[in-house]
């Protein structure tokens, strides 16, 4: 089953921190993760 997960919020509300640390622990028990950045204003992720 697929699951999808829409992070929104203002500037330095944690939603980066948020992402990387549910990254993290949705590898650590094997689950296959991919960020899609649609903020135009943003080019990477740090």
């Amino acid at each position: 089953m697929v699951f999808g997960q829409v992070v929104v919020g203002p500037p330095g509300s944690g939603k980066t921190t948020y992402c990387n640390g549910m990254s993290q622990f949705l590898t650590l028990i094997g689950r296959k993760v991919a960020i899609v950045n649609l903020d135009p204003a943003n080019d990477s992720l740090p």
